[in-house]
């Protein structure tokens, strides 16, 4: 004789829910591991694998095509961060999500995904570097996870203007000051120098182009690429011993 199994768990789960089953029954379906409600058996398969993911990166930032043991977490994570905005997930669950990362919102309001988990991995590429390590010291070439996050320091620098204050502050929090500060922080003794007496002598093309070359060449040792962002000012002390002011990011324009 067959017996249909499911059909039967299915009228258990209704007759449970509508409280036609008595505490015996209840007590013996637990015991052989009953799921009540398929819903919650699914959240709680997905808060596992999210959990998973999170102990081998340090973030809930997957991109969309992110697989784990077969499970489309990072599909599993769009969901809910799309129910999260359009209705709102209960507390709990939003809580649960929360906990797992440390210090990242798991559904950043206020910039993409992919930014964050960039922002993420940057943070904790800096880390192994030790104390000391600030997000202004990235080279252009720095890989970590499979990102290309030296070159994502670059973008940020090139398209600060376009970024949000609380992207900024994050940046910043890191180690990348904002274009005009960068100018007063990363060249203080150039600024500090002091001058000779007289009027401020004009440069021929020869002495302006050997100025901007020292002072590109002072910004590429110490970042390491020349992705200089738009408006951004290197200070530098020429031959003559004038401090000069020069616009790098209007001789090396990148796109933002």
């Amino acid at each position: 004789m067959k017996f249909p199994l499911g059909g039967w768990i299915s009228e258990q789960r209704r007759e449970h829910a509508a409280g036609r089953l008595n505490t015996k029954q209840v007590q013996k379906l637990n015991e052989l591991g009953m799921v009540w409600s398929l819903l919650d058996h699914a959240w709680e398969d997905g808060l596992a694998i999210a959990r998973e993911y999170s102990r081998e990166h340090p973030t809930l930032a997957a991109p969309g095509d992110a697989v784990i043991e077969g499970f489309p977490i990072g599909k599993w994570l769009e969901t809910k961060r799309t129910q999260d905005r359009k209705s709102g997930l209960d507390t709990e669950r939003i809580e649960a999500l929360d906990a797992l990362v440390e210090g990242e919102p798991w559904n950043p309001p206020h910039w993409p995904v992919s930014w964050q988990r960039r922002l993420t991995y940057v943070g904790e590429s800096l880390r192994t570097r030790g104390t000391g390590a600030r997000l202004d010291d990235v080279a252009l070439d720095v890989v970590h996870r499979g990102e290309a996050i030296g070159r994502w320091v670059a973008r940020q620098r090139a398209g600060w203007d376009t970024l949000g204050q609380e992207q900024r502050e994050r940046l910043v929090e890191l180690g990348l000051p904002p274009p005009g500060a960068a100018a007063d922080t990363l060249a203080p003794l150039a600024a500090e120098a002091s001058e000779p007496d007289g009027p401020r002598p004009k440069r021929t093309r020869e002495q302006a182009f050997e100025i901007a070359l020292s002072a590109a060449a002072a910004y590429r040792k110490r970042v390491g690429h020349l992705e200089v962002p738009r408006g951004y000012v290197e200070i530098v002390t020429a031959f003559d011993r004038w401090r000069e002011d020069v616009r790098l990011g209007s001789v090396f324009k990148v796109g933002v």
